[in-house]
């Protein structure tokens, strides 16, 4: 697996992979070409239109992400549905006669790999098990993931150790192999959710096109997957041809450092996108903190030093690193603490202590308030039924608050604006169905169902609302 990686070898490799997969375009928006961010990046051949259909993409590599709680579900449909172990004794879980056969070759090359059989689900067999699966790829895939970027490190590879803990035996050409796949996963894979919003699986899989995406923090390109685990590529925010192709690689809700120490950690590089080039963040101030002595903003002294001080813009006062991570963390604590029974609690933290502390767009309020969203509606005491006007005007504000934070940000249509969009609609749809005029009209309502329709169709985990929005706009 040592292939040079050239614009024309990768883009070789990459289109016969996709004419495999039947999901070339014969007139491609994109090509390959030499990136400023340094190595191979992906471009617009032509103008690209806000929400415009990119490109679709089939995983080379896909299975159960290494996270812990995450539940088991069948290995072949990936439904969490009650899987039961695989009849053969492989050891991992399976939910239906079809798909024993569909999982066939996998039962035999993990009994013959382990050595032994089990007639129980082991969960650490499963949890570690995708890196396994590129065992199984044929010539063609193998070349695919030769060719695509990769990480080293000590970091990389601790699959392949608790597969060999277990009592997998692997040659050294084979083990090797294996570890060169998952340096290439942690490098390239997606975090990919299957099923709906009341039920669903955690996978990470590596797509080959869409991991040939550079990062920014300020994306023009979005993604969903769909019910069959393909990478759906959008655009975002209108593209002029020729201009880079860009996804994020950090959550658009964290401020800077918070996606720097990320990108760090996990993908080795700092970012220089325009979001981390400015320490006021297009002037939303996600990462700074309330000064002490004058009240004014604290953001960070040094850009791409995450060992930098702290400075208030206003009076210069410093502040140490060591302070602000003790506060982070202190923070972090408290949010963490909260378990949306009683968001009493989380309100008064929100408006009071919280609000004396950081910027009122900062990191950990963000959070607290897409916490709120979250729960108002949905959970157990806050369900529509349960929540007076106090609170569903509440939750329409936060929203709303949310969106225009996401604007600023320069964040276009992105995945989070459609949720968010569609949790906007849930509030103005309780709003009539109260009869509030405060809340909004008819027009307002479909139109905001259509804006979320917009951004999330394709996608196997948008509400149901949603995927049958025909249906919903009658009962507007």
């Amino acid at each position: 697996m040592n292939e040079k990686r050239t614009v024309s070898t990768v883009s070789e490799v990459i289109n016969d992979f996709l004419k495999r997969k039947n999901l070339i375009q014969e007139e491609s928006p994109w090509a390959l070409g030499e990136s400023t961010h340094g190595g191979i990046g992906v471009f617009a051949t032509r103008d690209i239109e806000s929400g415009e259909e990119v490109f679709k993409d089939y995983p080379v590599i896909i299975g159960p992400r290494t996270t812990p709680n995450n539940p088991v579900f069948c290995m072949a449909c990936y439904r969490n549905t009650k899987p039961v172990p695989c009849l053969e004794n492989c050891g991992l879980p399976i939910c239906s006669a079809k798909c024993k056969e569909k999982h066939k070759a996998e039962c035999e090359l993990f009994k013959k790999k382990r050595g032994e059989v089990t007639n129980h689900i082991n969960e650490k067999l499963f949890k570690f098990s995708t890196p396994l699966r590129s065992l199984l790829l044929d010539e063609n895939d193998r070349k695919v993931v030769a060719y695509l970027k990769y990480h080293e490190g000590a970091i990389h590879g601790f699959e392949i150790d608790k597969l060999q803990k277990m009592g997998m035996k692997f040659e050294e050409p084979e083990e090797k192999y294996l570890r060169r796949v998952c340096c290439v996963m942690d490098a390239n894979a997606f975090e990919v959710i299957v099923g709906n919003e009341n039920n669903y699986s955690n996978l990470r899989g590596l797509y080959p096109l869409g991991s040939l995406l550079n990062h920014s923090c300020v994306p023009n390109m979005m993604h969903v997957f769909d019910k069959n685990q393909l990478m759906v590529a959008r655009a975002c925010m209108k593209i002029k041809k020729g201009e880079e192709l860009c996804h994020s690689y950090a959550r658009a809700i964290w401020g800077t450092p918070t996606r720097m120490y990320h990108l760090v950690r996990t993908k080795h590089f700092i970012c220089r996108c325009p979001r981390c080039c400015d320490p006021k963040e297009f002037g939303s101030y996600m990462s700074a903190f309330v000064c002490k002595n004058c009240n004014g903003n604290v953001i960070p002294k040094h850009l791409f030093n995450l060992k930098s001080d702290w400075i208030c813009e206003d009076c210069h006062v410093e502040v140490k690193r060591e302070e602000v991570a003790n506060l982070m963390l202190t923070l972090g604590s408290v949010l963490s603490s909260f378990d949306g029974e009683n968001i009493e609690v989380m309100l008064k933290f929100l408006s009071g202590k919280l609000r004396k502390l950081v910027t009122v767009n900062h990191e950990m309020v963000v959070e607290l308030k897409y916490k709120i969203v979250w729960i108002i509606g949905h959970q157990t005491q806050y369900k529509w039924n349960d929540i007076d006007d106090n609170l569903l005007n509440l939750k329409k504000s936060i929203c709303e608050e949310l969106l225009d934070l996401l604007r600023i940000l320069r964040l276009g249509e992105c995945k989070l604006k459609g949720l968010l969009l569609y949790e906007l609609y849930l509030c103005l749809k309780e709003g009539m169905r109260r009869d509030s005029l405060t809340l909004g009209n008819e027009i307002e309502i479909a139109s905001t169902l259509k804006q979320a329709a917009n951004i999330l169709k394709e996608d196997v985990c948008a509400p149901v609302a949603v995927q049958n929005i025909s249906q919903e706009m009658k009962s507007i």
